[in-house]
């Protein structure tokens, strides 16, 4: 929807560009195309999947794509088509129409729990929609959704897909609300930035810990407030630029902040590496919250570890308020 709600921003990058233009042009053709001989038979799984992805970003084109469903759903019955093709499809479609969706395919995981980025239907059903065309439950399914599912996951690596053609039959965008700073208009107090590091699926528990900071203490981390539940979203769509422009903010936070504050909750928590690096490359002080990551910064004199996250805060705010210039 991009170059239709604001063009401008479509140039920002030669990258985006290119897909925006290359997305646009693709699109056109594969209506055309399936409009004149129908959804892609089993033999041409290349070229289902490529219809797939277009008609699942074709949000430009509801009515056709809606059209177009009822044909994938054809194709599926005479098991020539994938169901989770179908699943998705079809639940995007439902969801733009201010439906429920069927299958649950908008689903991330996030504090360990399913959050669903549309409404559902019945939860107590919904594994019986799923299982009428070839899904796994959604409970096998969930532990790969810690990014948007697509048909096959990256590189169809996800060992609950295992349909094979041989042999298996504009919405409203909620906005996250923005954190208002504690200090009033004209409040000399000055304010000491701390970046909050730690993984996209622990972001609820670190906006918890944004809350505790106690002041002057204040969050830089604007990560806190990109959350990926408030847009429709998939692995292929602009990713690269995307990340790149995450990792330019998340670079600007940390030198903003004088202080970074990780915390590694779980086990997938590479990323909070990369961020601790990019603080000592500021020459930045570094406090870890709940042990160690998998690196040897715990040897460094600008590191600290602590036990907690109640002992983290502390040294934090010493660190800051007892050398405050």
């Amino acid at each position: 929807m991009l170059p239709h709600r604001a063009a401008h921003l479509t140039a920002g990058t030669p990258e985006l560009a290119t897909f925006a233009s290359v997305s646009t042009a693709a699109t056109t053709a594969v209506l055309t195309t399936l409009n004149r001989w129908g959804w892609p038979s089993p033999a041409s799984c290349a070229a289902s999947d490529a219809a797939w992805l277009l008609l699942q970003h074709a949000d430009t084109e509801t009515e056709t794509r809606h059209d177009l469903l009822r044909d994938l759903a054809r194709t599926w019955q005479h098991r020539g088509a994938d169901p989770r093709q179908l699943a998705l499809l079809t639940d995007r479609d439902r969801s733009l129409r201010g439906e429920e969706q069927l299958y649950g395919t908008f689903v991330l995981i996030r504090d360990d729990r399913p959050r669903f980025l549309y409404p559902i239907a019945d939860i107590n059903h919904i594994d019986d929609q799923r299982s009428r065309i070839g899904l796994p439950s959604l409970a096998d399914d969930t532990p790969y959704a810690y990014c948007p599912i697509t048909p096959y996951r990256q590189a169809r690596s996800a060992p609950v897909n295992l349909w094979a053609p041989a042999t298996s039959p504009a919405p409203q965008l909620r906005r996250t609300q923005q954190r208002t700073p504690q200090s009033l208009a004209g409040d000399a107090t000055p304010r000491h930035g701390v970046y909050l590091a730690a993984t996209l699926r622990d972001r609820d528990e670190i906006r918890r810990i944004r809350a505790r900071l106690p002041p002057p203490l204040e969050s830089t981390a604007r990560w806190l407030d990109l959350d990926p539940l408030t847009r429709p979203s998939s692995q292929f769509d602009a990713g690269i630029v995307v990340n790149q422009l995450a990792a330019q903010l998340c670079i600007h936070d940390i030198a903003r902040a004088r202080l970074l504050l990780a915390y590694p909750l779980s086990r997938r928590s590479d990323g909070v590496t990369a961020e601790i690096g990019c603080a000592l490359a500021y020459g930045k002080p570094v406090i870890i919250a709940k042990g160690s990551p998998r690196c040897s910064f715990d040897m460094l004199p600008s590191v600290t570890i602590s036990d907690d996250i109640d002992s983290a805060l502390t040294a934090a705010h010493h660190a800051l308020t007892d050398h405050a210039t």
